[in-house]
């Protein structure tokens, strides 16, 4: 007896958007998105981890749809929709309100402006 998969996009996008939040790394990232749009190499300051690693976070998150990516020539930076939709905005109101008075989140909100990307560094 052979069993056919049947496709949902509704079960797979709420799937995604799981294991999108499903590291502390990517709800601190999504939150460090509020408001602003940053840079890989800014991210990578931020966390102190390697930039694949920081890289392959942010294509799960961006996968699912809870996040931007643009490319200018070899630099990538992420921000949040300007209107997500559906399960993608529920769950960005979810980590907003939810990460706003976390400890980790403050501490990384306070690190952002001292942020510099080697490209805005190359303009000043």
């Amino acid at each position: 007896m052979t069993k056919s998969r049947v496709k949902s996009e509704g079960v797979d996008l709420i799937v995604r958007i799981g294991k999108a939040i499903d590291h502390p790394l990517r709800v601190r990232a999504l939150a460090a998105l509020r408001g602003r749009e940053l840079c890989l190499c800014e991210l990578v300051e931020l966390f102190g981890l390697a930039p694949s690693t920081v890289s392959r976070h942010m294509s799960i998150v961006a996968g699912a749809g809870l996040v931007v990516r643009r490319r200018d020539k070899k630099w990538t930076y992420y921000s949040l929709p300007n209107d997500p939709e559906g399960a993608a905005a529920q769950v960005i109101g979810l980590v907003m309100s939810s990460a706003a008075d976390d400890p980790v989140v403050f501490g990384d909100l306070s690190r952002i402006p001292r942020l510099r990307c080697p490209q805005e560094r190359g303009r000043g």
